[in-house]
């Protein structure tokens, strides 16, 4: 009789050894924080309807400064790419002006044969304009946490 895949996937992550029962993995004592958690679509925003992510830390052995340290690393984080999009944007606007179109309808509807910096122009303002809608992104990600106390 073989292994059921979720005995498979438990021992293969390390919730078993061997053939010992199912049992939560053993915390680490010099961890600062432990991720308890985490579940994605679980209820959705009652006002957007959109899936949320839940998340829940918890410190071993408990700290008072934990929550103020998470808060202050993800408020840095926010920071530097709100640095990074200003940035990305500064950088865009060259070629925004200089054809006077916006760098979302550049990327639909323009060609390097467009430009008259040819290959080398499109790329460098496609790749820019890429990097700018990832920092966009990663920066709304972070702006949705909701700290409960």
């Amino acid at each position: 009789m073989g292994i059921s895949p979720a005995d498979r996937m438990a021992r293969v992550s390390g919730w078993l050894d061997n053939d010992s029962p199912r049992r939560a993995p053993k915390r680490e004592r010099h961890a600062p924080f432990q991720v308890r958690s985490m579940t994605r679509n679980i209820t959705p925003y009652a006002l957007t309807g959109t899936p949320m992510t839940a998340l829940y830390l918890e410190s071993v052995p408990p700290k008072a400064g934990m929550l103020p340290l998470i808060r202050g690393a993800i408020a840095r984080e926010m920071a530097s790419l709100e640095l990074a999009v200003q940035l990305a944007c500064q950088r865009l606007t060259p070629f925004e002006q200089k054809y006077g179109v916006t760098s979302a309808e550049f990327i639909t509807h323009y060609t390097a044969e467009d430009l008259s910096g040819g290959d080398e122009e499109y790329v460098q303002w496609a790749g820019e304009y890429q990097l700018l809608q990832k920092l966009v992104e990663k920066l709304s990600l972070l702006k949705e946490i909701h700290y409960h106390d």
